[in-house]
């Protein structure tokens, strides 16, 4: 194994590197002088490869998305994209995208969020939220911190209740990661945001967050740092 692609005696790095001598035509069609139109005519007559084709294409057509003059259309054409969770050596291109889009893209991911399809999707939509500064989310993320509080205060915790993995238990410590997630990025983008009105949540959850036995402390420090931030703190 090479630390490098092409360096080492065969120029292996990983497992992909090696790939049947039946897909060469494939590979080479990526050398053509349009790889785009020789890839989606090889995927037509060979479609064992047309998952992996979209991916490329799915890339092509999120680079044109991108030169969307209008902030408004580019988030509107990079969502589906968004859902699709796309991404391209290892960069997400797609999120990136979003969020140059400003706070315009904010408020096309609030029905996102709200959608229970989409639930998977909450804690990064919360980050990014925070990212463009799209402040309009405070209410959402204060009901968000009020609703979660209740779920709290309602649970009968052990002592290992974050890992517990038996079968009768392990939907409810999906549900507990999740929403533990959730209360910690609403935190995080309520101090970004310093609105007067999330104090009293943030305490709240600063206080159900104290009686839990968790050695991980990091909501009740956001909450600390969620309240400083507040303006007259």
């Amino acid at each position: 194994m090479g630390d490098q692609p092409g360096a080492g005696d065969f120029g292996i790095v990983d497992p992909q590197d090696l790939q049947p001598l039946a897909l060469k035509d494939y590979f080479l069609a990526y050398l053509s002088d349009d790889p785009e139109k020789a890839v989606q005519h090889y995927a037509a007559v060979h479609p064992e490869v047309a998952e992996r084709v979209q991916r490329y294409l799915d890339h092509l057509q999120v680079q044109r998305i991108l030169q969307t003059r209008y902030p408004a259309t580019r988030a509107d054409q990079l969502l589906p994209y968004y859902f699709k969770r796309t991404t391209w050596d290892l960069k997400n291109e797609v999120r990136d995208g979003l969020v140059a889009c400003g706070a315009v893209a904010g408020g096309k991911l609030v029905p996102i969020f709200r959608d229970p399809q989409h639930r998977d999707l909450r804690q990064d939509i919360i980050l990014l939220w925070s990212e463009v500064k799209y402040a309009d989310a405070a209410p959402i993320l204060i009901d968000l911190l009020s609703e979660h509080d209740q779920f709290w205060a309602a649970q009968v915790l052990d002592k290992d209740w974050w890992n517990s993995n038996s079968s009768s238990e392990s939907d409810l410590t999906r549900q507990r990661r999740q929403n533990y997630g959730e209360v910690y990025y609403a935190v995080c983008a309520l101090r970004a945001f310093r609105d007067p009105k999330a104090k009293e949540v943030i305490e709240r959850t600063k206080q159900r967050w104290e009686t839990i036995d968790f050695e991980n402390k990091q909501i009740v420090e956001a909450c600390d740092a969620a309240l400083k931030a507040l303006p007259g703190e």
